[in-house]
């Protein structure tokens, strides 16, 4: 009786010592793979979040004349849209907000700074920019901060800017 006791005890022991060696060897494991989890996330998250970055800074349409608004975002990125689809200024800007709130970005930290309008001749490579917006204002010497940026974009284009006409 006395031997099949202690077989016992020594297999409980045993278990015991294999359960708790276990345990150790799993949770420093695991412990190391949490941490290293939590490392990558932050990387991740700085690397993956959504900024101003990611949007073009300039979208206009093809041929022709139309209305156009620069808008400046996050106290410093400047962005430009025209459109001829769209009649009014601040249509263009309102869809300029849906396209940042898409992105995940702030619509709030955006701002109208004013418009005009660009006249695009695709084929003699011209545009010109000129006027100004009746809901927004003139965009007090930015026509040329405009075509700068533009400039960007179609770098092949004899651009123009003006503050005369509507």
């Amino acid at each position: 009786m006395s031997k099949i006791c202690s077989k016992k005890r020594y297999l409980k022991v045993f278990l015991i010592l294999f359960f708790t060696i276990s345990y150790f060897l799993l949770s420093k494991d695991l412990s190391e793979e949490i941490k290293n989890k939590g490392e990558n996330e932050t990387r991740n998250d700085n690397t993956n979040k959504p900024n101003f970055d990611s949007i073009p800074e300039v979208k206009i349409d093809e041929d022709g004349v139309y209305k156009y608004v620069q808008i400046k975002c996050n106290k410093n990125k400047i962005f430009i849209r025209g459109s001829l689809k769209l009649e009014y200024h601040k249509y263009i800007y309102k869809d300029f907000l849906k396209e940042v709130e898409n992105s995940g970005l702030d619509k709030n930290s955006c701002k109208a700074l004013g418009g005009g309008r660009i006249n695009k001749d695709e084929k003699n490579k011209k545009l010109k920019i000129y006027g100004y917006s009746k809901t927004f204002g003139r965009v007090e010497g930015q026509h040329e901060k405009t075509k700068n940026i533009v400039q960007k974009y179609y770098p092949d284009y004899e651009i123009t800017w003006t503050n005369k006409g509507y």
